[in-house]
């Protein structure tokens, strides 16, 4: 695998797929996370992310009336297969990394809460089926040769609760609950091939995340749920020569309401938010990315504040 095609493959192996939580402040999955690469890429993925604002780093986990910081480093690792002639990634992410903040007692106290943790944050895992306009690319023949066009697959992505969580803590690494998401992305590329170093593309990604309930939450309930958190989030981007392309990219979410033993709190959370994106590969093939956001419009009970992203990518 050497010169077009190495750099090729390199410049389009971006996996983003990270948290939904993050979909508000730091365009959800990101760019160019679910687009056609060879059969048998393995790739690597390690990242910082900071995020500021009235969340934390667990999916749909908003505090109103708080001033959080997550710092966050992890590492994504993604590889894709032939199943039935169409294109199949598998991935999973390990992720580390401290939460710190305050907030509101309520009920008119006038001292805020203070808290900070570190350690592990949840498990993700997931994959993703593409099912139209998405082969299985076994050689680098047929991926110089396909035609782009329309993409259409099938995520599936788990939130495994193996972070750090204490019951008598508000502010935790991890979330103590189960969470689910699906979602159908969906890629336009406008170019006469996948290596086409002027290439752009229009994506979209609707999708829904579902929460299992937390059986042992700050503050003594017995437990609390929250409904599924509607998002479509999208982006374009826009190749400038063969080694860098930069993306707008934006997200709208909708729903989350949570509960407190089976009793609605009616606080339904809803936001909008636009980022930038920038990815430049080096002459070793190994991809450099930056993202930026912040939400622009929230209700009274959504998320709100900005996400800086690094990240470094390689495939072995």
């Amino acid at each position: 695998m050497t010169g077009l095609w190495k750099l090729g493959v390199f410049a389009l192996t971006i996996a983003a797929l990270f948290p939904a939580s993050y979909a508000s402040a730091a365009g959800g999955d990101g760019p160019r996370a679910y687009q056609l690469v060879p059969t048998g890429t393995k790739s690597g993925r390690f990242l910082f992310m900071s995020l500021d604002g009235n969340q934390t780093f667990s999916p749909g986990a908003v505090l109103q009336n708080s001033d959080i910081n997550v710092n966050v480093g992890g590492f994504q690792y993604t590889q894709t297969f032939d199943v039935n002639g169409n294109s199949f990634g598998a991935f999973f992410v390990l992720s580390a990394g401290s939460v710190e903040g305050s907030f509101d007692l309520g009920g008119g106290a006038p001292a805020r809460l203070t808290g900070d943790q570190s350690g592990l944050f949840d498990l993700q895992i997931g994959a993703v089926y593409g099912f139209v306009g998405s082969p299985a690319l076994n050689s680098p023949a047929e991926f110089a040769s396909h035609e782009p066009g329309l993409q259409i697959g099938l995520l599936g992505k788990a939130f495994l609760p193996v972070g750090a969580y204490h019951s008598d803590q508000v502010l935790n690494t991890g979330a103590n609950r189960y969470a689910f998401q699906i979602g159908l992305p969906t890629t336009y590329v406008m170019g006469q091939s996948l290596l086409d170093s002027n290439r752009s593309t229009i994506e979209v990604l609707p999708s829904v995340t579902f929460f299992g309930d937390n059986n042992t939450p700050f503050g003594g309930p017995g437990s609390t749920g929250q409904d599924p958190i509607f998002t479509v989030e999208a982006h374009y981007t826009r190749n400038f020569g063969a080694s860098f392309w930069a993306s707008l990219d934006a997200v709208y979410e909708y729903g989350g309401k949570t509960s407190t033993n089976g009793v609605s709190n009616d606080d339904r959370q809803e936001a909008f938010s636009v980022g930038l994106s920038v990815n430049h590969v080096l002459p070793s093939g190994v991809n450099l990315q930056a993202s930026y956001g912040e939400v622009i419009w929230n209700n009274n009970n959504g998320p709100e504040g900005s996400l800086l992203r690094l990240s470094v990518i390689t495939v072995f």
